[in-house]
């Protein structure tokens, strides 16, 4: 009822305010607007715990040195448009029979080399950030994410060929892609390489990248897994002038 109308009916403008608080009391005023805005309004994402490293290393050399070491170099979660982003890199853990998590990151160029070590809590499992408190940021961050060999693994470090691997994402975005890149150091300029999953029956094919000579690593395989949140095994294989190089057996976790 408006002032002028409760006027013209010779209602005072308080009794016309009593009438409208009985009416429209403050509390049903407040349970519309609360109802309003409560069906647009989205929960917020859930954010992930942090690891932080319990140990760490890394060394930066401005000229290419030829590195040597395992074929495995990375995995990480397809997905990801441009540039890395070193505080947002994401593993899914496993319910682990080990309390910690090996990190090592190698430029394909050998220009960087990083170790790191995490404690993982007991029993954890789901999305993990990855602490990384480098002094080489904007050097790293010039890379392109299939340039930065990123390999995760359950335990103190990825030298044991049989360590689970775990495939690192460089953001939550690509966290749920279902899709890795195997990073690998295939071995020689003339070597072709192909991945196969047992699980799947179906062969990979593997990429050089552009760069040469053979520094840190030189090829990538992108392949996808058979089921989510289990542990399957992948076969690299590699053939040099149609001979017949080792197979390479990989173990890794699908987020």
């Amino acid at each position: 009822m408006s002032l002028k109308v409760s006027m013209a009916m010779g209602i005072s403008s308080s009794k016309a305010r009593a009438i409208r608080r009985q009416l429209f009391p403050p509390s049903l005023v407040a349970a519309l607007l609360l109802s309003s805005f409560s069906g647009s309004t989205q929960e917020p994402h859930p954010t992930s715990p942090t690891l932080i490293p319990t140990s760490f290393s890394e060394i930066f050399q401005p000229q290419l040195i030829p590195v040597a070491g395992d074929v495995r170099k990375g995995a990480f979660i397809a997905g990801h448009a441009g540039p890395i982003s070193l505080s947002q890199m994401i593993v899914t853990l496993p319910t682990l029979q080990s309390n910690f998590l090996a990190l090592t990151i190698d430029s394909s160029d050998g220009q960087y080399h990083a170790e790191l070590t995490y404690a993982v809590p007991p029993n954890a499992s789901g999305r993990y950030h990855l602490s990384f408190p480098t002094s080489h940021k904007e050097d790293l961050e010039r890379y392109r994410p299939e340039q930065l060999g990123i390999l995760a693994c359950s335990g103190k470090q990825c030298g044991n060929t049989s360590a689970l691997i775990l495939p690192v994402a460089w953001s939550a975005e690509s966290s749920n892609q279902g899709k890795v890149t195997l990073q690998v150091n295939s071995g020689g300029d003339d070597i072709d390489s192909r991945v196969y999953s047992p699980a799947l029956d179906r062969y990979f094919p593997c990429h050089r990248l552009s760069q040469t000579p053979l520094i840190s690593f030189n090829t990538i395989c992108n392949i996808a897994s058979s089921r989510p949140h289990t542990a399957e095994t992948f076969v690299l294989l590699r053939s040099e002038f149609q001979n017949s190089l080792p197979e390479i057996s990989i173990s890794m976790y699908n987020p």
